[in-house]
């Protein structure tokens, strides 16, 4: 029976940002060359995605609150196929098994392992671990000593091992956002970060802890879309134009990979850099980002925006999140500045203050487009970064409440401040590769 090994790893209640243990601990594996897929337990793009990616692989996602149990499992089997150890990362809601990483581990048989902060642990204070919970990470460790005293202490009290921890490395971790402001964090960095969490690891006891689970699920690797036949009132995609570069860059791989699959051929462009869409595209699809640095170079290229306006008015789709959504607005207003835009969307976007939380969404399509239906149930997390001020009504596709709208459409492009990741809704996935004429 094939065995996948596999981890949870989160903390209890709220989650520091970045998750330094996490990182430390992916480093480490790489060091050790250990090939790991790291899973976010929510589908919602964590705030310091980039740097997850010291493993190599493309970030992938598994949520309780969108996905079935089937769809989980057929998803996290499809991200191991080529990795050593698929770890979880998210938060275990005080023992609450109803969301959360808990569910997760139910559906996975995932053994779990807690972040504990050691700054905050007070022992007079019972720690509610999760049920079953495998091992303890300890993070803001101040050296070896104190870190022992810890681990004896935890191992008495709570019988639960303590596999490892990660001193407060003050000047590395201002070294983290130094080379994130400047677009890469170095080879070095991570080597550094791996080297001091393997002092006092127990390499051997998380690896065996993650193998102690065997696969008892019947679930394998999903089945292939393949190409989806056109009918009458339908278009033909075969190549998306993929937004990406240091403005875009923010795509949930299993959306990718559902296309890909379904023999779309996927270009990437740069509306920083390029000056016209790849030849033959017939729909663009921009994704989220980090935009605010960029804004001037966005606004200046005019020979994309205007490329981006030819290509709606010829009837070809465009969809668009997040940061791109804001992006195809009349303009985007930041810090007192206003910059003009791609123009298609009717509606002034705005940056939303940082340390926003996420906010689930559930609302209903309100007006039918090339990928939306009305009447259809739309389900995700609102973007933590972008609003927008609509300027016509009649522009609004769907609505959270009766303030916020999160679709909005003009001429043939469709703006979500939704992330959608179209692999987990096959509905909206069959209209994007075939979207209405």
């Amino acid at each position: 029976m094939k065995t996948y090994a596999r981890l949870a790893i989160g903390t209890i209640g709220e989650r520091e940002e970045p998750p330094w243990v996490i990182l430390a601990l992916l480093a480490a594996l790489r060091n050790a060359n250990i090939h790991v897929q790291l899973f976010i337990g929510q589908g919602a793009y964590p705030r310091f995605a980039a740097a997850r990616g010291v493993c190599g692989r493309c970030l992938r996602y598994l949520d309780s609150w969108l996905m079935t149990p089937h769809q989980c499992r057929q998803a996290f089997v499809q991200g191991m196929q080529t990795a050593d150890l698929g770890i979880i990362e998210g938060t275990y809601v005080g023992g609450n098994d109803q969301e959360g990483l808990e569910v997760l581990c139910r559906w996975l048989e995932l053994p779990k392992i807690v972040i504990l902060n050691a700054e905050q642990w007070d022992p007079c204070v019972s720690l509610s671990l999760p049920e079953n919970t495998a091992g303890i990470l300890l993070e803001w460790v101040e050296d070896e000593r104190h870190y022992r005293a810890l681990q004896m202490d935890l191992e008495i009290l709570y019988e639960v091992p303590v596999l490892g921890g990660l001193p407060r490395l003050p000047d590395l971790r201002s070294q983290f956002f130094h080379h994130l402001a400047s677009g890469c964090v170095s080879r070095t960095w991570w080597n550094a970060l791996g080297q001091h969490f393997a002092q006092w690891w127990a390499k051997d006891q998380i690896l065996e802890i993650a193998r102690s689970r065997p696969w008892t699920f019947s679930e394998g690797i999903p089945q292939e879309i393949g190409e989806i036949p056109s009918s009458n009132c339908r278009r033909v995609i075969r190549q998306i134009a993929l937004a990406y570069d240091a403005a875009f860059k923010r795509y949930f791989c299993e959306t990718l990979d559902a296309l890909e699959d379904a023999g779309i051929k996927i270009v990437d462009f740069s509306p920083l850099r390029d000056e016209r869409l790849p030849d033959k595209t017939d729909l663009v699809y921009i994704g989220c980002g980090t935009l605010e640095p960029h804004l001037k170079t966005l606004a200046e290229n005019h020979c994309m925006k205007a490329a981006l306006r030819q290509h709606a008015a010829a009837g070809r789709p465009i969809y668009a999140e997040g940061g791109g959504a804001a992006y195809l607005c009349h303009e985007i207003r930041a810090s007192g500045v206003s910059y003009p835009m791609v123009g298609i969307l009717p509606a002034v976007a705005y940056p939303k203050p940082t340390g926003r939380e996420l906010t689930r969404v559930e609302c209903t399509i309100g007006k039918s487009t090339w990928l939306f239906s009305v009447g259809q149930q739309l389900r995700g997390y609102l973007s933590p970064e972008w609003t927008w001020e609509p300027l016509e009504k009649e522009a609004v596709v769907a609505k959270e409440d009766m303030w916020q709208s999160v679709l909005l459409q003009g001429f043939h492009a469709i703006g979500s401040l939704v992330h959608i990741n179209f692999a987990w809704h096959p509905p909206f996935l069959q209209s994007f590769l075939n979207p209405r004429v």
